[in-house]
């Protein structure tokens, strides 16, 4: 029985960690590095969810040893769903257009092809990169930041691209990855046919968002006592006080949008405010139709 790689807060925050590690060290040294130009050798990298999703998206070249070829196919198919401009959130303002998909190529040093044109993998004896030392990654973030004329501080890019590693995290963990022919989009006779959704009913987009939430709501904590003061008690409550105006006030608006929420949150005592009395009825026993 194959078991998948679950889609929750916990997996996407450690397979965004598994992804750093591997750009740290890059594919072909994932699986380990033997001793050579006198350096040490280096033991396997601990991705054991991104070696789960290669082996079960890429089982062919798994199989046949193609490890790191398995890798790369499964980290590119990623690459290739990822959408939007790159910290399209941020002051930045690029000279041009800059892509997550671009941005994502040039962070694992892959050589590619967007819709906005060629991206070349980087030679690490370049002599553009002389005085960097021997870090591979540190010449790839270099290389990187003068690609895209990034022009704020390192560490803003690095949580730039925290977050781009966490929307592949999303990719990598969608229950219909790698996207063959029959769960993705395509075109029929002119006609769009919808991607597959998940047993949950979800389509990838909402399962997305769940999961984006689900990594922030994580480690908030609200105390029970938290009362969050809406915008209109202030006024609603002056109004209710107001000696000149003493007829009953009506509050309308859609069924679920708050209404009794609204009401009920003006009773409770807070400093400088004296308790109320609170009372249920039906509005049909408030309010009575005036004359037409």
């Amino acid at each position: 029985m194959e078991v998948k790689v679950s889609f929750d807060a916990l997996n996407v925050e450690g397979l965004v960690s598994e992804l750093g590690s591997m750009v740290n060290r890059l594919v072909p040294g994932a699986f380990g590095d033997v001793a050579r130009d006198g350096q040490k050798s280096q033991e396997p990298l601990p991705i054991p969810m991104l070696r789960e999703i290669a082996e079960r998206s890429f089982r062919a070249e798994w199989r046949r040893g193609d490890r790191v070829h398995a890798l790369e196919l499964t980290l590119r198919r990623a690459i290739g769903r990822l959408e939007g401009q790159f910290a399209s959130n941020s002051t930045w303002r690029p000279s041009r257009r800059i892509t997550n998909e671009e941005v994502a190529l040039r962070y694992f040093n892959f050589a590619g092809s967007t819709d906005l044109g060629r991206v070349d993998s980087i030679d690490f004896d370049d002599a553009a990169f002389d005085g960097l030392g021997g870090d591979r990654y540190v010449k790839v973030f270099h290389a990187l930041k003068n690609a895209i004329g990034f022009d704020i501080s390192d560490a803003r890019l690095r949580a730039y691209l925290k977050d781009l590693r966490r929307r592949l995290a999303l990719i990598l963990l969608d229950p219909d990855f790698p996207f063959t022919a029959g769960s993705e989009s395509v075109r029929a006779g002119g006609a769009s046919v919808a991607p597959s959704v998940s047993e949950d009913g979800y389509g990838a987009e909402v399962r997305e968002l769940l999961a984006i939430s689900a990594v922030y709501v994580r480690d908030i904590r609200v105390d029970s006592m938290l009362h969050v003061v809406r915008t209109l008690e202030p006024d609603l409550l002056e109004q209710l006080r107001n000696p000149s105006h003493p007829w009953p006030r009506v509050v309308v608006g859609e069924a679920g949008s708050g209404k009794s929420t609204l009401l009920w949150s003006l009773a409770p005592p807070e400093p400088g405010r004296r308790a109320g009395h609170r009372a249920a009825a039906a509005a049909r026993h408030v309010v009575t139709a005036g004359p037409e």
